[in-house]
């Protein structure tokens, strides 16, 4: 997905490699549960950038890293979605069909704004990460 960005893609090359160059950072986070997860899922700017690590996979980084959002803010938002690579019978064409469907950690996620990088100066808030904090 590119979203004001530009994307490489050498068609004589193996693999793709797509790196976005962006001005500004996507703020997507809510403290309330979201109920429309498939939609957030769908034009979510995260949902294709597949992360793994640990022995999981999982469609976008949230499940990594919100534990870092939680424990610095007090708060408990869901971090379920990563697939184990170990689950008894999972294989490859599984791990893709999940890939593609929403996760619970989706349910924290609404509607992405786009905000100018600036420095928060080692005082990081809430704002700086949701939407509607």
């Amino acid at each position: 997905m590119q979203i004001d960005g530009k994307a490489g893609y050498d068609p004589g090359s193996e693999s793709t490699i797509i790196r976005l160059e962006r001005d500004f950072f996507i703020r997507y986070l809510s403290l309330s549960k979201n109920d429309n997860i498939e939609d957030i899922f769908n034009k979510c700017p995260n949902s294709g950038c597949t992360f793994l690590g640990k022995g999981e996979i999982s469609a976008c980084g949230q499940p990594y890293y919100i534990k870092y959002f939680n424990e610095y803010f007090g708060e408990n938002l869901c971090n379920e979605g990563a697939i184990s690579i170990y689950e008894d019978g999972i294989n490859g064409n599984e791990i893709i069909k999940r890939l593609k469907e929403p996760m619970g950690a989706c349910q924290n996620c609404t509607y992405y704004e786009r905000v100018d990088w600036k420095t928060t100066k080692n005082d990081p808030k809430k704002e700086d990460w949701c939407v509607n904090c």
